[in-house]
């Protein structure tokens, strides 16, 4: 039967064959000792990322609730009079700090931007188990 190798980074060559029945067929793995290094790596990288997405979730939907409560407060405030809000000066500061491209508005990309920044900052000096922390992460906060 024909013979497929291929090299991983730093493991000696890895073989995989195909099945007779179909040139299409999924390789088959003829050695898994030699994934086993990479394997760990990346379920450690996903173990580490899912965990940092759980915290993230629990966080973002703590500050949810924060912001949504002093909203509220402020709201109530405001409308017998106590106090006057500038809803327009908050929006234009917050919007400034959230800004990730600074194009003047919040969209998707900022949040693709701010996303890429976190992983890459997070993940660095991590080495191989950085491969699976992205997957991970999006995985513990949804």
């Amino acid at each position: 039967s024909p013979l497929l190798i291929c090299s991983l980074p730093g493991s000696a060559s890895n073989r995989f064959s195909l099945p007779k029945s179909s040139a299409n067929a999924t390789p088959v793995v003829a050695s898994v000792d030699s994934l086993i290094p990479a394997t760990g790596a990346i379920t450690f990288g996903g173990l580490i990322g899912y965990c940092v997405g759980r915290f993230a979730r629990q966080f973002g939907q703590t500050a949810a609730s924060v912001i949504g409560v002093v909203f509220l407060l402020f709201q109530a405030a405001s409308w017998p009079g106590y106090v006057q809000v500038h809803w327009d000066k908050i929006e234009r500061d917050v919007t400034h700090i959230l800004d990730w491209n600074k194009d003047g508005k919040l969209d998707s990309k900022d949040a693709k931007g701010f996303f890429k920044s976190a992983i890459n900052n997070l993940t660095s000096n991590m080495g191989s188990s950085s491969a699976g922390f992205a997957g991970g992460f999006l995985l513990g906060a949804r």
